[in-house]
């Protein structure tokens, strides 16, 4: 197992080489509020709420550390989508027709079925149900080996993890996206109980609550997966790596500007 030191140094270094514009988030799931570091931030504690886009946002643009349980979350459908809270499953459903995401009960229904089925599983559900909250930092000064991490870029920096990811074969994915729930669930939870990455378009609480900015997107992956981006990074297409900042584009091109082109284009 990867030390602490070396996940702030491959934080670090990933921030640097991407040149993002806020620190990697840490996020480390927990059993029992003793886990919880003194100098972490409790909303609750000191008479506020947040909710779980917002401790991402503290913690990637302030660097402030804090510990979010369904007692310092004010919003309530993310706790219930964490497993923090015991609620009817009908009760919930109700609450989002109430708010009138959906056209009506049957679209609520299709959408809330669609977004858990690559992930809802019996097991998962079990693991969930199993953890009270958890600690967010800032992945470049963690004091602890996180569960999850959320990478916010720009779409160009988000195509550089990706193609980290895939360089080896091994973690190409695919996400689903329905508007809501895309940092917390999707971010934090998603990726902590199947072991597999997740892309990130902010939705509406993020937009409306934490202030994720228009031009940011996320790729969210289980925390060991870092040093796998950085063993790959601007690896993909060899010389041809656009790098970033993008090298501008050479004004005349044709087919030899890559090797696989100009091989296809002699078969032809």
């Amino acid at each position: 197992m990867k030390t602490i030191e070396a996940y702030q140094k491959t934080g670090k270094e990933i921030w640097n080489d991407l040149r993002l514009a806020t620190h990697p988030v840490a996020i480390k799931y927990i059993k029992d509020e003793s886990e919880i570091p003194d100098d972490f931030i409790r909303p609750s504690k000191i008479g506020e709420s947040w909710s779980l886009c917002q401790a991402f946002t503290y913690a990637r643009r302030n660097k402030e550390s804090s510990a979010m349980t369904k007692e310092d979350n004010f919003c309530v459908p993310s706790s219930y989508g964490q497993g923090w809270l015991k609620l009817p499953w009908e009760e919930f459903i109700e609450s989002q027709i109430l708010n009138k995401w959906r056209k009506d009960y049957d679209s609520e229904i299709r959408c809330q079925i669609a977004a858990g089925a690559d992930f809802a599983s019996k097991e998962n559900l079990k693991k969930a149900m199993e953890y009270i909250g958890f600690l967010v930092t800032p992945l470049t000064s963690t004091c602890f080996v996180p569960d999850s991490i959320l990478l916010y870029s720009d779409p160009g920096q988000a195509t550089h993890i990706i193609q980290a990811l895939s360089y080896q074969g091994e973690h190409a994915f695919t996400s689903s996206f329905n508007g809501f729930g895309e940092s917390c669930i999707k971010g934090a939870l998603k990726p902590f109980l199947t072991g597999t990455p997740e892309f990130i378009l902010p939705g509406a609480g993020d937009k409306a609550v934490s202030g994720t900015r228009d031009d940011e997107v996320a790729v969210a992956i289980p925390g060991h997966f870092l040093f796998y981006i950085k063993e790959n990074l601007f690896k993909t297409g060899g010389e041809n790596n656009m790098g970033y900042p993008y090298r501008a584009i050479r004004e005349k091109m044709d087919h030899t500007f890559l090797p696989g082109w100009e091989y296809l284009k002699a078969k032809i």
